[in-house]
């Protein structure tokens, strides 16, 4: 081997970059600094997070307990029903007085249905009064600016009239026999021309009534002011419902009816249907009633999440008789109300009416054996224009 191949064996040889020591662990809980300020800031984020989760869940328990006060409830459940622009209900009613003598008892169920322009309501029942028993069939209907009724079994009515009235006054009930004849299972037609001015003026009224949003919140906040009617809770509470008893303040209504009739979707109806005496009369009577001796009592049925009323029944009952009204409610289904196909004029019936009572009024009044010229003259008048009675 030559020297110069020893020299280059005998060389140092290269010297390894030796590596960084590992991280020391003897920090608290074996983290490093860098990693200790990572996991603090998602502790305080998580903190926050929950916090907010508090305060809504919390806010939102409190919204709700304020949101089913039964205060609130009621107030809610009077704006919608006084604002419902639609609505469906079906029910009975039933009366039945406690005396044996001319005991008169009544059950009768009714369906109706409406919205601004038009409604309907159907009822049928028995009725007795003491031996007399009867069928009731009777259908009301409002469309169009005018008013239909039918009576289905007028023909028996007017048998039950004749036996009610009895003695001298038979013969005066059996003399209506032809206008309920002409009447029975037809529709009649009350044109508003056929009512009175003001009576047209009122129906104008309530068929364009609507209440504002802000009248609506308005009532709510005067019912929340003038409690007239308090409810308390009872029964076992279903998912959709709550039942309550009802009780009325009497003191309350004059006040509360004082700031209603004073709101301004109230105005038009206050004014065309001149509703003060009606109003002054329902202050008069709750705040002055003296039938002690009458029990009543309500139950409503409201719908836990709308605060719609979903059913009522009232009990009225004295010494007397026993009154109950019970119905159930769906406020602002959609209704189909439509106007009879046909239909005769109240107007033209009771027309015919009055000249036929006149034509058996007058021939009734001639006196017998009466001669051959009285009864051609008696004709003659009932033919002429002045035996049809305007």
């Amino acid at each position: 081997m030559s020297p110069e191949e020893n020299k280059a064996t005998d060389a140092p040889a290269p010297q390894m970059e030796t590596p960084a020591p590992p991280p020391t662990t003897d920090t608290p809980g074996g983290f490093t600094p860098g990693m200790t300020g990572g996991k603090a800031k998602n502790r305080k984020k998580l903190y926050i997070i929950i916090g907010v989760v508090l305060v809504v869940v919390i806010a939102a328990i409190a919204g709700w307990l304020f949101y089913s006060q039964p205060r609130k409830v009621m107030a809610d459940a009077l704006g919608k029903t006084v604002g419902a622009q639609s609505g469906v209900f079906t029910g009975n009613v039933t009366y039945n007085t406690k005396g044996s003598s001319n005991a008169v008892k009544v059950s009768v169920d009714f369906t109706g249905q409406g919205n601004k322009s038009s409604s309907q309501l159907d009822a049928k029942g028995k009725v007795s009064i003491g031996a007399v028993d009867f069928t009731l069939d009777t259908s009301f209907l409002s469309a169009d600016k005018a008013s239909y009724f039918k009576i289905n079994n007028a023909k028996q009515i007017g048998d039950v009239i004749s036996a009610l009235a009895g003695g001298t006054y038979k013969d005066a009930a059996t003399a209506y026999t032809p206008l309920l004849t002409k009447i029975d299972n037809k529709w009649v037609k009350i044109d508003q021309q056929d009512a009175t001015a003001d009576v047209g003026k009122c129906t104008t009224a309530l068929d364009s009534f609507t209440l504002s949003k802000s009248d609506q919140n308005a009532l709510e906040k005067l019912f929340a002011s003038h409690e007239f009617i308090k409810a308390k809770k009872t029964g076992k509470p279903t998912f959709s419902e709550v039942h309550y008893n009802l009780s009325f303040e009497g003191s309350a209504v004059e006040p509360f009816l004082t700031g209603a009739e004073n709101l301004d979707s109230f105005k038009a109806i206050k004014d065309a249907c001149k509703t003060d005496d009606t109003i002054k009369g329902l202050k008069q009577s709750t705040s002055t009633s003296d039938a002690k001796d009458t029990k009543m009592t309500a139950e409503l049925w409201v719908n836990k999440w709308t605060h719609k009323p979903t059913k009522i029944m009232i009990t009225t009952e004295d010494s007397q008789a026993k009154l109950v009204f019970s119905s159930n409610i769906d406020l602002g289904k959609k209704v189909n109300v439509s106007k009879p196909a046909s239909s005769t004029n109240l107007s033209d019936i009771i027309k015919d009416f009055q000249t036929q009572f006149l034509q058996n009024t007058l021939k009734s009044s001639l006196p017998a054996g009466s001669s051959a010229e009285d009864q051609a003259a008696l004709d003659q008048l009932l033919n002429s224009d002045g035996g049809n009675l305007q």
